[in-house]
């Protein structure tokens, strides 16, 4: 009997409420499916680990049982998940979000490898055809602000005094019996503020700076000095934000 594997892929960094609506609307549509939560373990652009997404995902809300120990290489490509199944059989769907949209044609204007989803009943094995579910965009709050993206929640973590950290860590992921672990984590992976990340680099380049002719030193100088300005007022705009209301 023809198998349904149901793949959502993404680079959870950090995985949020928008990815939980988008993982509990795909287990609805494909309750008896093969479910799988993928991630890769490339961290050159993308700093948090493997591990640390899956534990971040299933504190959210995630079945641990859908996000096996299963790395792969591309979450567009999950071969490593589709190498257990049977090509000329099974079927192939991935889930995506309507704000991250696919190409279901290729440049020639012939279709595509991946096409839209129907109905189980419209699709073909896996060897010719995968299928994209898109699942409708939810925002959510942190505070008094509306966000979507892991770049807006990096964002106002990184900005965040320690209080607001923990209010965001338990609104993040309110049903969390290890909120702790969660907040060192983002800590750890997201928490350098952009005044920490200057400090960082100028005592890397200090070194540099002595064999630096006098005209470099003055440019990194007035490149320090703006940097310091942005920082003050990013600094201003977070004091002044009441992200988090009181309960």
């Amino acid at each position: 009997m023809a198998k349904t594997v149901v793949v959502y892929a993404g680079g959870f960094q950090p995985f949020h409420q928008g990815h939980l609506s988008s993982y509990q609307q795909a287990k609805r549509v494909f309750p008896d499916a093969d479910f799988y939560v993928a991630a890769s373990a490339d961290t050159k652009q993308r700093p948090i680990p493997y591990e640390e997404k899956k534990f971040l995902a299933t504190q959210a809300g995630v079945d641990p049982e859908d996000f096996p120990n299963l790395i792969v290489k591309s979450p567009l490509n999950p071969k490593e998940i589709l190498s257990k199944y049977n090509p000329q059989e099974d079927r192939f769907i991935l889930v995506r979000s309507e704000r991250d949209p696919m190409n279901y044609t290729k440049k020639d204007g012939t279709p595509g490898y991946y096409q839209p989803f129907v109905s189980i009943d419209k699709t073909e094995p896996f060897s010719k055809h995968g299928y994209v579910f898109v699942t409708s965009k939810e925002d959510f709050n942190l505070g008094d602000q509306v966000v979507y993206s892991g770049t807006q929640v990096r964002d106002m973590y990184a900005q965040a005094d320690e209080k607001t950290r923990i209010n965001m860590v338990k609104q993040l992921y309110p049903n969390s019996k290890k909120q702790k672990t969660v907040k060192a984590i983002l800590d750890k992976y997201i928490g350098n503020t952009v005044q920490e990340s200057i400090i960082q680099l100028v005592n890397t380049i200090k070194p540099l700076l002595k064999e630096a002719t006098v005209e470099q030193q003055k440019k990194f100088i007035a490149l320090l000095e703006s940097a310091k300005k942005k920082i003050k007022s990013k600094k201003q705009m977070v004091e002044n934000k009441d992200y988090l209301p009181e309960k």
